[in-house]
């Protein structure tokens, strides 16, 4: 049975935040040391996804400057 499209982009998007380190975005990189901090970042990456159509690569400097 195939991952659903969600959980394909979540997926992804641990795929992308584990390279995060506390000198590249050290916002999200504290964030994302805690589950709900995570499920936060996660969300706006999701929802910039959708509304700006960009990359999740793209999203964590923009979730950095929300922070």
């Amino acid at each position: 049975m195939s991952k659903s499209l969600v959980n394909k982009v979540r997926d992804h998007i641990a795929e992308e935040l584990k390279q995060v380190t506390q000198f590249s975005s050290p916002k999200v990189y504290n964030a994302i040391q805690r589950e709900t901090g995570y499920k936060n970042v996660e969300s706006h990456i999701i929802q910039m996804m959708i509304d700006s159509s960009i990359t999740v690569s793209a999203c964590i400097p923009n979730v950095e400057l929300m922070l």
